[in-house]
């Protein structure tokens, strides 16, 4: 059962390329890598739905560490991505409330678990504010 993932990256995006070598699956790759790569693709569409905004876009806690060329090849404007990792939040809510409280910031992602009540309180703060707050979902957060 020999699993191998290949990744090279460049400078240039255009030369990025992943290898994957399934040998006891045929053509299907590792569930895991699915996960993965449909998590990555979730988190590219709702930045690019919201590359265009007037603000700032905090990713908090995310559970993939984004590749930044790949991103910039897909138009993603990385000079308006704040991005907090995992290790620099000791409480999500009151990161995601502060995050939602700045004025300069327009969408709110956040990976991590919040109690219904944390997610209902900050989803009602987020309209109020009129900022985008995206949870990312069970499939996401459990990756990387």
């Amino acid at each position: 059962m020999l699993i191998t993932t290949k990744i090279l990256q460049s400078n240039t995006p255009s030369r990025a390329s992943k290898t994957l070598n399934t040998s006891h699956t045929g053509s299907i790759p590792p569930l895991t890598l699915l996960q993965r790569n449909n998590t990555e693709l979730q988190l590219l569409k709702l930045l690019q739905q919201h590359r265009d905004v007037d603000g700032w876009i905090v990713l908090i806690a995310p559970k993939v560490k984004p590749n930044k060329n790949f991103w910039a090849s897909c138009q993603i404007p990385l000079e308006k991505i704040l991005m907090i990792h995992p290790h620099q939040v000791k409480d999500l809510a009151k990161t995601v409330q502060r995050a939602i409280n700045s004025a300069s910031c327009k969408v709110v992602l956040h990976g991590g678990e919040l109690t219904d009540e944390e997610a209902t309180q900050l989803a009602q703060l987020a309209e109020k504010q009129q900022t985008a707050l995206y949870p990312l979902t069970q499939a996401m957060v459990k990756q990387h």
